[in-house]
């Protein structure tokens, strides 16, 4: 199966759903390309790990990404909520569903294929 994301969901909220967040998820895509990238798989295991990367990057497009118009300017505000709905984080805040700089920041990343976890952003891991 494919997963939409990485995120906080606790088992005894069934009635809420999934909860993913942003920032994790873009996270976690970063991570599927460099194994990708730099890893001894097979070309098939490899096009796997971007095959399930991009379904999450789709699954951030159609499900966090809000554009909003900026105000006193021209133009629309792109930006990645945090999570797709409000939920309590148990390391000790709550995750909304408002735009983000550190989801907004690991989209720019991901989507220039720049790694913010490498020194010059190559895609690998050491």
């Amino acid at each position: 199966g494919k997963v939409s994301g990485v995120g906080f969901t606790d088992k005894t909220f069934k009635n809420l759903g999934e909860v993913f967040s942003g920032e994790w998820t873009l996270g976690a895509i970063n991570w599927l390309r460099v194994m990708a990238e730099e890893s001894n798989y097979s070309d098939e295991q490899k096009q796997s790990l971007r095959d399930d990367a991009d379904y999450m990057r789709d699954a951030i497009e159609h499900e966090l990404l809000q554009i909003v118009p900026t105000q006193k300017a021209p133009g629309n505000n792109f930006g990645v909520k945090y999570s797709n709905r409000r939920y309590w984080i148990p390391f000790g805040w709550w995750a909304n569903s408002i735009q983000s700089t550190a989801s907004t920041a690991w989209a720019v990343a991901v989507d220039k294929s720049w790694n913010p976890l490498r020194l010059g952003g190559k895609m690998t891991s050491v």
